[in-house]
């Protein structure tokens, strides 16, 4: 009766684990549906960008006027908000997207605390390059920014009598690792990032 106890007592210990791992299999595709073609927009600073109808359509983009609501954009597999010019996307059309540089969008994952071990959050070991990329949806209600008209007719805003500006100053000039009795290891540690040469 004993070993019965155990057998059932490994049985449900190997099913909970099982279990437990099978809840942690992400491979941040999840976002893509294979069915579905997509279009990549490289980004290496921070900005506005505007994408042609013309542009697409180079890129392989069925030539013919689509429906603008259907366009969706992704980063990093979340949904990103878009401004469509007209819902007939054909010939002149045009949308456009904030854009950001990569900073350590994907090198996060490299580190078991990311906030507490990265040395420099706002520069990437890789590149600055950061992929957007373009799809067609139309079975789905896609994210778009609200636009605003403002009545300047009828303006009771009270200018403010100051501005605030905010400038950051990222240093990539050394890269710092970790030596261990002259032995540098492959994987990435505490303190480890892009930044200014010693300074006393």
């Amino acid at each position: 009766m004993m070993v019965n106890f155990k057998n059932y007592f490994a049985l449900i210990l190997l099913l909970s684990t099982v279990s437990a791992l099978s809840g942690q299999n992400k491979f941040a595709n999840e976002w893509i549906q294979p069915s579905k073609k997509y279009y990549k927009i490289k980004v290496a600073e921070n900005g506005i960008y505007k994408v042609t109808y013309e542009e697409l359509v180079a890129a392989g983009l069925p030539q013919g006027t689509i429906d603008g609501s259907a366009l969706k954009l992704y980063n990093l597999g979340k949904e990103q908000a878009i401004h469509v010019s007209n819902n007939s996307f054909g010939a002149g059309a045009w949308f456009e997207f904030y854009g950001v540089k990569n900073t350590i969008g994907l090198d996060s994952l490299l580190f078991l605390d990311w906030r507490k071990d990265l040395l420099n959050p706002d520069y990437s070991f890789i590149t600055d390059t950061n992929s957007y990329f373009l799809t067609l949806s139309p079975e789905t209600v896609n994210l778009r920014y609200n636009q605003i008209n403002p009545d300047f007719t009828n303006n009771t805003l009270t200018p403010l009598p100051y501005y605030i500006h905010e400038e950051k100053v990222v240093y990539t000039h050394s890269y710092f690792k970790n030596i261990d009795y002259q032995v540098r290891y492959s994987h990435f540690e505490p303190s480890e990032g892009f930044a200014s040469g010693l300074l006393q």
